[in-house]
């Protein structure tokens, strides 16, 4: 893994400025730096690389990368199925033990087929220099970032924002509103800093740089919905785990004690020795934000190293504005700082790649709010008595009520206009909260859980838009801060395909979520874990800390309001006044308004 640049101009380059903005991300690659430059009457091009050394740590792996004495590449991720791909490619003479060197093989080969048959994380710009093109790619799931600003002279590529941005920073107030009302953020290609841009996941780009202007057209190349050859969870899911595992440093892995991160442990330990298990845990003092039983019972399970972290608020509070300048923009939860936390552990012990669950989720229904699509499918089917069977258990397991069963039927039949209708009357998912004020133009929460009636496409909705693109960027931008590589085995396009063409009944069953994984999962990891109902991941305890540190808090609303114009001040302080004395339940919007504020301050920009 690493950080790349690149600049397609029709202008003279500014060598200086170029370099500033790739050694911006030298924490993406402390190992290495290069560039190149190509100038002709047509066109100019600068590419700049930071590098990570993970394969091949010599020299041998330094990029720009020039092959065949034609093509020349910068390239962040891993392809890890290279070493099958080079064995596809015997025709061509290879000089390094790398991933990149086979992509452009594999180019050559196949031209842009070849991104169909990578199994990885990618972000890749090749520029052939016979036929003056340049070629951009994104693995299908955007684990790794690729942000641009274009115009009609030149386009610019980064890693990540910070390297992108020009000298005057202007807001995107739509997404900051979606971000500020709704908690959610990287839903679309759009990013707050209005202009720039992210590269969509699981499409290619070509540049034709003899054109009088640029312009960049996405082609997808991944269908998640395509057909697969079956092969069962299990045996996708170790070769996952297996493939991941390529690596000429250490790998260690994140660790909860939830059923994601478990599997993956209980994976690795089928693949290494235990002494060269090292797992990383987030813990909390107050039980309701602490999974350490069940990360016990996974260490001792397979004699893993673990180390454990406590976040503090006070340590949180001091390092905000660096963690906000890695994020590039603000994030909602504190809990992106348990994350923060688990990564500086792992560099602090000399590991440089990890193992995380993101993705589980999203594929394998894991969330409670897929209940409702889950149900919908009985209900489409006409599967009437199985509908009100796993109706109960639903409602038993999970503790809900059985105003949960009037509300799926609501749902599912009533039209939707008359839905939002009711909504509106009791005011509930209002898309404008009574603290924003009344002259702001409200804009509806895109995720619309509810009326997805197909539990495919609620599980794709949350891959491609709602929830995993958000979870992929605070894990990048936490892992780098750290020059870690983080490998996510979850989302193998194998395993995800097998996944998707499932039944629903399958993923989800008795009342529980996940129940494929827990049955794939039955002979390996342990029962506690396997039965476990609740869910928690790398939390924190916001809402302690914010009652704790009562008056330090209130002072980092204030000041965050000084530069947010939209809010009506005297509501939300009220607000959080009624939460200390319990009159009102936490309100994560409180977190949401200080990181913007010190955002909007370390950008000096105000909405």
């Amino acid at each position: 893994m690493c950080g790349i640049t690149c600049l397609i101009s029709k202008r003279e380059i500014n060598k200086e400025d170029f370099k500033k903005r790739n050694d911006v991300i030298s924490h993406r690659g402390p190992d290495g730096e290069g560039f190149e430059y190509f100038e002709n009457e047509d066109y100019k091009i600068a590419f700049g690389h930071r590098r990570l050394a993970i394969l091949d740590l010599s020299s041998n792996g330094l990029q720009p990368m020039t092959c065949f004495q034609r093509y020349t590449i910068i390239f962040n991720g891993e392809v890890y199925n290279y070493i099958e791909l080079r064995n596809e490619l015997k025709e061509y003479e290879f000089k390094t033990g790398t991933d990149t060197e086979v992509i452009v093989a594999a180019y050559d080969r196949w031209g842009t087929k070849c991104f169909e048959k990578f199994n990885g994380m990618w972000t890749i710009i090749i520029y052939d220099s016979i036929s003056d093109k340049i070629i951009i790619s994104r693995d299908r799931f955007g684990i790794k970032p690729l942000y641009y600003v274009e115009n009609e002279q030149d386009i610019i590529f980064g890693s990540e924002i910070k390297q992108v941005v020009g000298k005057t920073v202007r807001p995107n107030r739509e997404l900051i509103y979606d971000y500020l009302v709704h908690g959610i953020q990287d839903h679309t290609n759009e990013t707050m800093f209005e202009g720039v841009r992210q590269f969509r996941a699981g499409c290619f780009a070509v540049i034709d740089l003899k054109e009088e202007s640029y312009k960049l057209e996405f082609i997808p190349y991944f269908d998640i919905n395509q057909k697969i050859e079956k092969q069962g969870l299990k045996k996708r899911f170790f070769n996952s785990i297996k493939l991941r595992l390529r690596s000429d440093v250490p790998v260690g892995s994140c660790l909860s004690g939830g059923l994601d991160s478990s599997s993956i442990v209980y994976g690795l330990a089928t693949e290494v020795k235990k002494e060269n298990i090292f797992t990383f845990t987030s813990v909390s003092k107050h039980k309701k934000f602490d999974e350490t039983q069940f990360s016990d019972i996974v260490v001792e399970d397979v004699g893993a190293k673990n180390f454990k972290v406590e976040p503090q608020f006070n340590s949180l509070v001091a390092e905000l504005d660096k963690i906000i300048w890695h994020q590039d923009e603000p994030f909602t939860s504190t809990s992106i700082f348990a994350q923060w936390e688990i990564f500086k552990c792992a560099k602090e012990n000399n590991i440089k790649v990890m193992l995380d669950g993101q993705g589980a989720d999203e594929v394998l229904s894991g969330y409670h709010q897929f209940f409702k699509s889950y149900l919908f499918s009985y209900l489409q089917d006409r599967r009437y008595l199985d509908f009100f069977r796993e109706l109960r258990k639903i409602i038993k397991n999970n503790n809900m009520s059985w105003k949960f069963c009037l509300e799926v039927l609501i749902l599912y039949y009533l039209p939707e206009f008359i839905i939002q209708k009711i909504r509106s009357i009791f005011n509930k998912n209002n898309s404008k909260p009574n603290w924003i004020r009344n002259d702001v133009k409200s804009r509806p929460d895109p995720r619309t859980y509810e009326y997805v009636k197909n539990l495919n496409k609620h599980c794709e909705m949350q891959l491609k838009t709602t929830n995993l693109p958000m979870l992929l960027h605070y894990e990048d931008r936490n892992s780098m801060a750290s020059s870690i590589e983080a490998r996510v085995p979850f989302l193998d396009f194998e395993l995800v395909l097998e996944t998707m063409s499932t039944n629903y009944s399958e993923r989800m069953s008795d009342g529980l979520t996940k129940t494929l994984l827990r049955r794939e999962m039955k002979d390996l990891v342990n029962d506690e874990i396997l039965e476990r109902k609740d869910k928690m991941g790398f939390v924190t305890a916001e809402e302690i800390w914010f009652k704790n540190n009562a008056s330090e808090v209130e002072g980092m609303i204030h000041s965050a309001l000084e530069r947010i114009s939209i809010i009506n001040k005297h509501i939300i302080i009220e607000d959080f006044k009624k939460f200390l004395s319990d009159k009102k339940s936490y309100n994560f919007a409180f977190w949401r308004i200080i990181c913007l504020g010190r955002w909007l301050k370390l950008n000096n920009i105000e909405i």
